[in-house]
Order: C-alpha cells, then structure tokens, then sequence
C-alpha cells in the first residue's frame, strides 16, 4: 500500500480481516490542509510491516504503538522510480503538451484543500525568489512568464491569461519532465519537497 492512497483503504481491510500481511510505504509523513492525514494513519495501524521514507517518519510510525522491528527507513520508492525513468526531451515533451516552453516557465501544482468545506486552494504566499500567483489574477504574474498549471481543480482555475496552460492531469513521466524543464515549481504538492529538488527544479510549496 502507498502512503495516503484513499482507495487502499478497502483493500487494507480486506487483507486484515483474512490475515493476509500488509506492507505500507511512506507512512509517518505530515500533510496540511487534506485528510492525506487521516488516510494514511489508518493505513498504517492497517498495516503489519512498514517502510517509511525518512528517520523522522519512522519515528511517527513507531510513536503510534507499531512495534520498532517493523518500521523500516527506506526512502521514496516514487524517487527510484523517477531515476529509472527515461524522461522526455525538451522537444518531445512540447510535442506532448502542445505547447512551447518559452521561459521563463512556471510549474503551478496545486491539490484541492480537502480538510475544508470550500476546497478550492488559497493564494500561494510570496516569496523572495519567486512571484506572488494568485489563482483569480493574471496581473500577479510578470508578462513574460508562462505559467502550467496541473491541477483537479483545472476548471476552475482555467481563466488564466493567455501564457498559462492548464492540464487536469499529467502522467509521472510527463510531469517529471516538465519539472526538469521548468525554473521553478509553485503549489501545495509534495513533488515540490521530493521530485523538484532531484530535478534541480526550485519549488515553493
């Protein structure tokens, strides 16, 4: 089981009830603002052996009352899947997205706010290296930065001025790509602690 996966929930259970052993990576980790939380708790207590991504997690998992033998520090299974990956060249990955990465070029990643009954996201904060991006205003945006946008609340934050681009979704070998072409990562997703980084992409999350 991944992480704070919701639809591992049935399986999980399933898999307690019929004594069949369960392995859960990337429990122990933090998310604010969703009930990533919550999930991925339950999949741990669901859970009999334990792979967490960093010391800090392990020692989340074991606080909950898993016994110590079970939680292992293994690191980000998601980080070995990207280094094997073979991700597409500057030219392709136009190709696939249809359009061209004129830069300066924003990543804009952004996840519903689903703690809350309005789960639209906030504006993102300021920052010293990289601009204020609000989701209703195309003026908080210098004129030559192109800015795309992955994100489920992709309607909604459609009615961007004409260099932004919004997909709903992008598949791993795509959306790595992009970070790996982009100067910069902004948003609530946590590619912007793991991916973007091992991309030498600069993130804001």
């Amino acid at each position: 089981m991944i992480a704070d996966r919701y639809e591992m929930l049935a399986p999980a259970s399933t898999a307690l009830a019929l004594r069949i052993p369960v392995a859960h990576i990337e429990g122990g980790e933090v998310s604010q603002g969703a009930i990533d939380d919550q999930v991925r708790n339950a999949l741990t207590k669901l859970a009999h052996i334990h792979f967490a991504s960093t010391e800090t997690a392990r020692r989340r998992v074991v606080s909950m009352g898993e016994e110590p033998w079970r939680v292992h520090r293994a690191g980000a299974p998601s980080l070995d899947h990207l280094r094997r990956s073979t991700l597409l060249g500057r030219a392709a990955l136009e190709a696939r997205l249809g359009l061209t990465l004129s830069p300066p070029t924003l990543v804009a990643a952004w996840h519903p706010v689903t703690i809350l009954r309005d789960t639209m996201p906030r504006p993102m904060p300021s920052s010293p290296r990289l601009p204020r991006l609000r989701v209703n205003s195309s003026s908080s945006i210098p004129t030559p930065t192109q800015a795309v946008m992955r994100s489920s609340s992709a309607p909604r934050l459609s009615r961007q001025r004409a260099p932004t681009r919004t997909f709903r979704e992008l598949d791993a070998v795509t959306y790595w790509s992009l970070l790996g072409q982009a100067d910069a990562l902004i948003g609530n997703s946590s590619s912007g602690i793991m991916e973007a980084p091992l991309l030498h992409c600069r993130s804001s999350t």
